[in-house]
Parts: C-alpha cells; structure tokens; sequence
C-alpha cells in the first residue's frame, strides 16, 4: 500500500486503508495521520473523520474525538 501512496500520493482510499491498518495494529498516531491525509483529499468523505474520532478517543483527546465525530455527521457529507 505504501508502493501505491508513493506512486500517486492523491490516492485516498490508500491513505485510508493505510490509517485502518495503522489503527488495528495500535498505531495510531501513524493511523492519525493517514485519516488526515485522506480527509484533505476527499473533504467530503464521512469515513476517515469517523475513525479520526476513534483514534482520537483512543488517545484520550475526548474534544478532538468530539469534533471529528460531529464532521462525520456533518449534513454536507451525506450528499
């Protein structure tokens, strides 16, 4: 998957799949970061702000949680 990044660095999905993978394995400042990538990517993508929270939450950042689950839900991005 990193292959795939570094060929085509606007691949969001990859940077998604690359942050699930970080975050089951427990790495989730690594995860933190993919999530990030892919949401300046794909701003209207509900996914990567979803488990942004979680990885958030996971860190004890309860507000940052917080806000990335109220984007998530945010009505612009179920259109």
């Amino acid at each position: 998957m990193q292959e795939s990044i570094a060929l085509a660095p606007k691949l969001s999905f990859a940077h998604y799949n690359l942050g699930v993978a970080y975050q089951r394995l427990g790495i989730l400042e690594k995860a933190g970061k993919e999530f990030d990538l892919e949401m300046t990517i794909t701003p209207r993508e509900p996914w990567s702000y979803e488990n942004r929270g979680e990885v958030c939450l996971d860190l004890g950042q309860t507000d940052m949680s917080i806000k990335f689950y109220r984007e998530a839900l945010a009505p612009q991005r179920s259109q």
